[in-house]
């Protein structure tokens, strides 16, 4: 594989990790406050991110690749239904 190839996938690697650093830091915080906020996989999501946090043991690329392409988009339309209920309250 060519080095700038791999570059590229490190980068998109260090983008996946950052993303679940935030959304795992942000679900948690939400279900510290109020657990029957409903999120589907909240709790696999916050997981994940300790999981990649701590380093309890190596990552799989195949459950962060399914988080970011399954987990994800479902998350990004459950927070949309959220914000439209909470305008409407």
């Amino acid at each position: 594989m060519r080095p700038d190839i791999r570059t590229y996938l490190f980068d998109i690697r260090e983008s996946i990790m950052s993303i679940e650093d935030y959304l795992g830091e942000a679900t948690k915080r939400i279900l510290a406050i109020d657990e029957n906020v409903t999120m589907e996989d909240a709790r696999r999501i916050v997981n994940l991110r300790n999981f990649v946090i701590h380093g309890y043991d190596r990552l799989d690329d195949t459950v962060i690749w399914g988080v970011v392409t399954r987990d994800v988009p479902k998350l990004k339309t459950q927070v949309a239904l959220l914000l439209v209920d909470s305008e409407e309250k």
